[in-house]
């Protein structure tokens, strides 16, 4: 699902290229033919790829300049139209935001994706304390820290910051499958 995700944010981008900024006095039915080529290639990728749904948006400094729903939100459940308000789980996609959000700490020079996990999460510990201290900001980042896929983090229901740091922390210490690499 996430290849085809991809795919269809690759196609939607190079479509941007169409709709570039630099002729800003474009007439309405140039927009209008950019748009519509913008939802020729949407719905032609939605169904090479099998994606039953989606929505859109293009936008610029000045806000939304246009957005659509596409297709359906559950297979199992036609009725249930996508709009351009249709709100949608990030699941996996917000492992790029996080990436892109560390990236631009590092550029601007508030931490470096070599440190170590530990200089910024003190709490953060595993069994072996030792590796704990080698977990790097870019093991994480690159799934090559050793910890097991899934930590069950899901299960903390506190709000409060010092008991959620207490629930992880003991939900943490799990053992290293690999050292760091």
């Amino acid at each position: 699902m996430i290849k085809k995700i991809i795919v269809l944010i690759n196609s939607i981008l190079c479509i941007l290229l169409i709709m570039s900024t630099d002729k800003v006095s474009a007439t309405i039915s140039d927009r209008d033919e950019k748009i519509k080529l913008i939802e020729v290639e949407i719905e032609s990728n939605m169904k090479t790829h099998d994606i039953p749904g989606m929505a859109f948006a293009l936008v610029d400094s000045n806000g939304i300049i246009y957005s659509k729903g596409f297709g359906i939100l559950d297979i199992r459940e036609v009725t249930q139209q996508i709009d351009e308000n249709t709100n949608f789980n990030l699941g996996s996609l917000s492992k790029v935001f996080t990436t892109l959000a560390i990236i631009q700490l590092q550029e601007k020079g508030f931490l470096s994706i070599e440190d170590p996990v530990v200089d910024y999460l003190p709490w953060f510990k595993t069994r072996d304390a030792l590796m704990s201290n080698q977990i790097t900001i870019k093991h994480l980042l690159n799934h090559s820290s050793g910890l097991p896929s899934r930590l069950n983090v899901h299960d903390v229901k506190s709000i409060d910051r010092r008991k959620i740091i207490d629930q992880i922390s003991e939900q943490n210490l799990v053992k290293l499958l690999n050292t760091p690499i």
